[in-house]
């Protein structure tokens, strides 16, 4: 049988996206999450949610998550799927693990064969979460790291801070959306395009966050509320927003190709 042209058109509501949120702790990236209409959040930081108003089921350990899980598949009201945060399940799982094999200490587990069993139990999970109808968010905390570039220079980024077996198995195959908030100069901001410093990304939005004049935006300020945050976003993907020229990807270069930050931030700040 032929193979028949179908051209593949995205979603065109925000809340059908999977996005992986970074930030440092206390920001608001679960209040701003929270935003999404009829969003349900699973909370892997037990208290963390009680001072946002919103659906939510604290989950203290794995047999909570997979308690949570079978719920989630009968559930249909749901139209986004937060999970805050990405590490926690993990954590849990490497410790059962530990426990189960007489392992004391994580760090002292060798490499092989263990390993792959925490990874296949972590990805068994998250596949029955990314089986939930409807769009993902996910948390995660954020920290600065000194790396070396290939010149042998050393740069301060500021990225999510997990592991590699989460970065392999979850967010390199499933999240095309890394945004990070922090703040500029004491006002929170969400940063939708990265750079050398930056670690964040937006894809498959190409017809979205952009100015009215069409220039693509880079970093939307999200006010001292979630609600005033979360309108800004849906005012920036619908192209209506207006915000001065160093939120913007520069037009001279391409984003990934900046020497310096756009705009000053401040890591990791917290209020």
């Amino acid at each position: 049988m032929p193979i028949e042209k179908v051209i593949n058109a995205p979603p065109k509501d925000l809340s059908q996206f999977n996005i992986l949120l970074g930030g440092p702790k206390k920001i608001g990236k679960s209040s701003l999450a929270a935003q999404w209409p009829n969003s349900h959040l699973a909370e892997c930081e037990p208290g963390n949610a009680l001072h946002i108003r919103c659906s939510y089921t604290d989950i203290p350990d794995i047999k909570a998550l997979d308690a949570f899980l079978k719920d989630a598949s009968d559930t249909e009201w749901v139209q986004t799927w937060i999970l805050d945060e990405i590490s926690a399940p993990y954590n849990w799982i490497l410790q059962q693990t530990c426990n189960d094999e007489g392992v004391l200490d994580p760090s002292e587990v060798p490499h092989g064969k263990l390993w792959g069993v925490i990874k296949r139990r972590y990805m068994e999970r998250i596949d029955k979460l990314f089986g939930l109808t409807g769009g993902k968010i996910l948390t995660a905390h954020a920290c600065q790291k000194t790396v070396k570039t290939v010149t042998r220079k050393e740069i301060t980024t500021y990225e999510c801070d997990y592991g590699a077996t989460i970065r392999k198995g979850l967010v390199d195959p499933r999240i095309h959306n890394v945004w990070l908030m922090d703040y500029c100069n004491d006002e929170r901001v969400i940063i939708l395009q990265g750079d050398d410093y930056y670690k964040a990304c937006t894809a498959n939005l190409e017809e979205h966050f952009k100015t009215p004049e069409g220039r693509s935006i880079r970093i939307v300020p999200l006010g001292t509320r979630a609600k005033e945050g979360y309108e800004n976003l849906i005012n920036a993907f619908n192209n209506e927003l207006e915000l001065p020229e160093e939120y913007l990807v520069p037009e001279s270069s391409p984003v990934t190709k900046t020497s310096q930050p756009v705009k000053k931030f401040v890591f990791g700040k917290g209020k």
